[in-house]
């Protein structure tokens, strides 16, 4: 069995805990074994982000690879969206990636990636866990697998990126780009595209091998110094990454933080114009913005729980033109339509050289909302009772959604609160025409949750 504990998490999200504690190696090399006996023939993936229990834990993840008979491609320190799209286009059985994302240094996580390059979805999940626990045989000793290293996968995924927009016009306009890749795995990749895309660059905090200079999720509260440096810089906008560089967070001019709600919101923006009536996909925790702005275009808003797998399902099934999450996550599906910030970093740069103004003045034209994001730490089994608490005494006239958690919805607001896939927490979100009523339907959430 999976243990249970608060600091140890499996879902379609992967296995994530605290190292030493809860992410311990023989629960590491089982369900990597389990893994290795889930996928079809071929060989799999592996990478890392910069975390310090990375190298011992990737070295352990290739092992018990190998020892259940699997051959073994290494990229090293690498990006979730590039070993994603690798996996992807080198037809592979799957990956793993060894990250844990924007948990911080002490956590570390197993990301599983299936042989299309897309997240293991719940029924995946389900059928690894089950493999784990009835238990499965290991390689005989002349049937251990292979390893090698590889270390195209980076150029590959610029490559594909570079494809997908006017590399000409947005060199021509000569950018300065401050960055903040917080000594992350994008500290490579990021440095290499903004050149390719003919932008000066200015940059802290890309160093592998000094990790987390600063909380890791990029959010406006953590990102004082790139703020600092776009401000002094006199940058054209400033990005900030987390880890494992799926999420995307933007400063414009003159230092001014945009919430990361605007990255897909402003991604979309540029996709529909030049693309209307397509549809369009988002979780249910993504800002009004993603309606007003698809609404201005003709196109429909699909709305999936939340999970990088389940917009990507939903994006493709729809054939939609750009989806994503509204934690600064964005999909193309010219690209892969997995959460990828360096795809996100060149349809910003593109609509900045297409409409030849700052982000500042792009994001004003966008109807604005006000959304305050907070979180309580909380033991699991209690999750189900507060967001009962929340449907119960908070839902008069809203529209309930309870595909995950409960989303109480008003014409004008919604509040969302569920229990998160990758920390011992439970999520409270809300979104209103002004700070103070969205505070205000955070603070009723958090009140009627004490009550049991």
């Amino acid at each position: 069995m999976i243990p249970k504990h608060p600091k140890l998490k499996f879902s379609e999200a992967g296995l994530r805990g605290v190292v030493g504690e809860t992410l311990l190696p023989p629960l590491v090399a089982g369900i990597t074994g389990a893994f290795a006996r889930m996928l079809p023939e071929g060989e799999i993936a592996v990478c890392r982000d910069t975390r310090l229990s990375g190298p011992a834990l990737l070295e352990l993840v290739v092992s018990s690879l190998r020892l259940a008979g699997r051959n073994v491609i290494n990229l090293g320190v690498c990006p979730v969206p590039t070993i994603e799209y690798f996996v992807k286009i080198s037809k592979l059985a799957g990956g793993i990636d060894v990250t844990a994302s924007h948990n911080p240094a002490e956590w570390n996580a197993l990301k599983f990636i299936g042989s299309g390059g897309y997240f293991l979805d719940r029924d995946d999940a389900k059928k690894l866990a089950e493999i784990f626990e009835t238990g499965f045989e290991w390689a005989s000793y002349d049937k251990v697998g292979t390893r090698r290293i590889e270390d195209s996968a980076i150029e590959l995924h610029i490559e594909k990126i570079l494809e997908a927009v006017d590399v000409d016009l947005i060199s021509s306009r000569r950018f300065k780009v401050a960055l903040d890749c917080v000594n992350g795995s994008a500290s490579k990749m990021t440095p290499l595209l903004l050149k390719k895309l003919g932008c000066e660059v200015v940059s802290i905090y890309t160093e592998l091998d000094k990790p987390f200079p600063h909380p890791p999720e990029p959010r406006p509260q953590n990102l004082s110094d790139l703020i600092k440096l776009t401000k002094e810089s006199g940058a054209d906008i400033g990005f900030a990454q987390d880890p494992d560089a799926d999420r995307l967070a933007l400063v414009a001019k003159d230092g001014v933080p945009l919430s990361e709600e605007y990255t897909l919101a402003l991604a979309t923006e540029h996709v529909l114009s030049k693309k209307p009536g397509r549809p369009v996909a988002v979780n249910l925790s993504t800002s009004r913005m993603i309606d007003d702005i698809a609404k201005r275009h003709g196109s429909k808003v699909y709305r999936t729980e939340i999970g990088e797998i389940n917009v990507s399902k939903c994006l493709r099934s729809i054939d939609g033109a750009i989806g994503g999450e509204g934690n600064g996550g964005v999909m193309l599906p010219e690209v892969h339509t997995a959460r990828d910030s360096f795809t996100g970093i060149a349809l910003i740069l593109e609509l900045m050289a297409e409409r030849n103004l700052p982000i500042k003045t792009i994001a004003d034209e966008i109807p604005a909302y006000c959304m305050v994001k907070d979180k309580i730490d909380i033991a699991p089994e209690k999750i189900s009772s507060a967001v009962q608490a929340v449907e119960e005494n908070i839902s008069n006239g809203a529209e309930a959604n309870k595909r995950d958690g409960i989303k109480l919805s008003w014409s004008d607001r919604w509040l969302h609160v569920r229990g998160s896939n990758t920390e011992p927490i439970i999520r409270i979100m809300a979104e209103a025409p002004t700070e103070s009523d969205a505070n205000d339907l955070v603070m009723q959430a958090r009140t009627v949750m004490k009550l049991r």
